[in-house]
């Protein structure tokens, strides 16, 4: 089954894009993230100082969530599965900091 990453995107070592995900295009994965099924991260080409989406290291995205452009997922994060975080809740951060 097919998953995608665009792009100008970067997903790092340890790193899991499970099936029918997509990372978009300028996208920032850290290492050992998993990307559940049908996760899809937002993309940004432009405009120029648009923020791209961050997924810090060791972060856990559940099925059919969506990471919109400009959030940055901190290091650690378990995010449940079909959940939409926007901009506005922009640091997500791990229960126990």
């Amino acid at each position: 089954m097919p998953s995608y990453v665009n792009i100008g995107a970067y997903v790092d070592e340890g790193s899991m894009v499970d099936t029918w995900a997509t990372v978009g295009s300028c996208a920032q994965i850290g290492k050992n993230v998993h990307l559940s099924g049908g996760v899809g991260i937002g993309g940004v080409l432009e405009p120029l100082q648009a923020n791209p989406t961050i997924i810090e290291d060791n972060c856990f995205i559940g099925a059919r969530s969506e990471v919109v452009e400009g959030v940055i997922v901190e290091e650690g994060f378990r995010y449940l599965h079909g959940r939409i975080p926007r901009p506005e809740h922009q640091n997500l951060r791990p229960r126990n900091r």
